[in-house]
């Protein structure tokens, strides 16, 4: 049809993840990656926008939504920490766009 395609709030739910922070970024990283090295093999795919960039600012992390999905607090599912430096998630996107082959 000609349409372009637009990855909008995109994030990683890692509730399931369990508490260690080391592996709990890792997952999410792979989680990344995987999702978007097979999306952008779609050549409509032109745009992907996060939902956030940094933890602090997850919605995952509002007292509602911990509530509603029965999660715990310390949700990790964006790229940046909380003190906005890069986590494992960052490289793997980077590495996900850069597979894109260029045309």
């Amino acid at each position: 049809r000609g349409l372009d395609i637009y990855i909008t709030e995109l994030d990683v739910d890692d509730s399931s993840f369990g508490h260690d922070e080391r592996e709990r970024d890792e997952r999410v990283a792979q989680r990344y990656e995987a999702f978007l090295t097979k999306v952008l093999t779609v050549p409509q795919v032109k745009v992907i926008v996060l939902w956030q960039l940094a933890d602090r600012f997850s919605w995952y992390r509002d007292p509602e939504v911990i509530k509603l999905l029965k999660s715990e607090p310390g949700a990790r599912p964006l790229p940046f920490d909380d003190a906005l430096k890069p986590k494992p998630a960052h490289a793997a996107i980077a590495r996900a766009l850069k597979s894109r082959a260029v045309v």
